[in-house]
């Protein structure tokens, strides 16, 4: 545990080795993801993770920004920043994370996330509200990387990286048109 402003904040790191092999990135449902915060208690995350809320109500905190949510929302979390959720009725939707190597090394890039407006620490919003046709395509992909985790074969970081990469896509052209971000 770190001191922030006074008080602790708990630290959770990436569990690479979850799956027996080095694995990047996982995805779960956030409403049966084992040990994930979705309380008020402060904390941080040393990864990146794409929240895709499909049911609930409530506020996430990020560093200073705090956001309603409800479906279709996606909030967006970069390493080091910390969190907190109130929720107000029941949070359910995916959550999937990964370390930044996940995808730059594939595309052979090493500042390939720093193409997407998303993953700018300076981003001037934490958040986009999905329309239900991307909302919709986005949950397809995801279920698609769900089950490709249940086999978890030798080309499973393929279909995991194209799947992501086509959802991540998806939601920052979202995030763009929304703010007006060219």
């Amino acid at each position: 545990m770190n001191n922030w402003e006074g008080g602790e904040i708990e630290r959770f790191d990436f569990l690479k080795k979850k799956y027996g092999k080095d694995l990047l990135v996982d995805i779960g449902r956030i409403e049966v993801l084992k040990n994930y915060v979705l309380g008020s208690k402060l904390h941080y995350i040393t990864f990146y993770e794409v929240l895709v809320i499909t049911d609930g109500k409530g506020t996430f905190s990020l560093d200073d920004k705090t956001v309603d949510f409800q479906k279709g929302t996606v909030v967006v979390t970069l390493p080091n920043q910390i969190r907190r959720w109130h929720v107000s009725m029941p949070v359910r939707g995916y959550c999937f994370f990964f370390e930044g190597e996940f995808l730059n090394n594939h595309f052979r890039d090493e500042v390939f996330l720093n193409r997407f407006t998303i993953f700018d620490y300076s981003r001037p919003f934490i958040h986009t509200q999905l329309t239900a046709g991307i909302l919709e395509k986005c949950l397809g992909a995801l279920e698609q990387v769900e089950e490709e985790f249940e086999l978890l074969n030798g080309d499973s970081s393929h279909i995991f990286r194209s799947l992501l990469y086509y959802a991540i896509s998806l939601i920052d052209h979202s995030y763009k048109v929304q703010y007006g971000i060219e």
